[in-house]
C-alpha cells in the first residue's frame, strides 16, 4: 500500500510504503476459512464460492475483512500522525483511495472511522470522455479505483520526468 499526501498545488508532500494490502486479506481469508485462494480472493470482493457456498456463513468472511482492514487502518493512521508530527501543515480533508483493494466493502468505512477524514475511492475517468456504447459505463466504474496509475501515467507530457 503506497500513501501519498498531497500539499498545496497537488504536490507531493508525504510517501509511504506500507507492507499491507489485498494479498494479506486474500491469505488471511484463506488461512482462517480454509478455502483455495483463487476462492478466497473472490469472498474478499464479495463474491461467493462456486462449491458447497452454504458451509461457509458471510460473517465469517466479513470478521476476517474487518480484522485485516483495521490493521491496516492503523498502519495508515501511524503514516498520517508522522506526517502531523513532523510537517507544520496538517490539514488534512479527505482521504482518496485506489487500487484493487479500495473495492473491498468494508475497507473504505474502517479507514474512514479510524482516521476521521472522509474517504472516496478515486475515478480516474471522470473528467475523461469516452464512448459509452465502445465503453460501459459499469464496466468504466467497475475498473476506475484499478486503472488510476495508467490513467496518470497517460496524462503525462513527453517531456516530463
Amino acid at each position: 500500500t503506497s500513501i501519498n499526501i498531497l500539499g498545496r498545488g497537488g504536490i507531493s508532500a508525504f510517501t509511504r510504503d506500507i507492507t499491507m494490502g489485498g494479498a494479506q486479506f486474500t491469505e488471511e481469508i484463506q488461512k482462517q476459512l480454509g478455502v483455495s485462494y483463487e476462492e478466497a480472493d473472490a469472498l474478499k470482493l464479495g463474491g461467493e464460492l462456486g462449491r458447497d457456498a452454504d458451509s461457509l456463513v458471510p460473517q465469517e468472511v466479513e470478521r476476517v475483512i474487518v480484522g485485516v482492514a483495521e490493521n491496516l487502518a492503523g498502519e495508515i493512521q501511524r503514516s498520517l500522525d508522522f506526517y502531523a508530527a513532523t510537517t507544520a501543515e496538517t490539514n488534512l480533508t479527505k482521504l482518496c483511495m485506489a487500487g484493487g483493494t479500495s473495492k473491498i466493502p468494508a475497507l473504505s468505512r474502517i479507514i474512514g472511522q479510524r482516521t476521521g477524514l472522509a474517504v472516496e475511492i478515486m475515478n480516474p475517468f471522470e473528467r475523461i470522455e469516452y464512448d459509452p456504447r465502445v465503453f460501459h459505463p459499469d464496466y468504466m466504474k467497475e475498473v476506475a479505483p484499478m486503472a488510476a496509475v495508467a490513467v496518470g501515467l497517460g496524462l503525462r507530457r513527453t517531456d516530463e520526468t
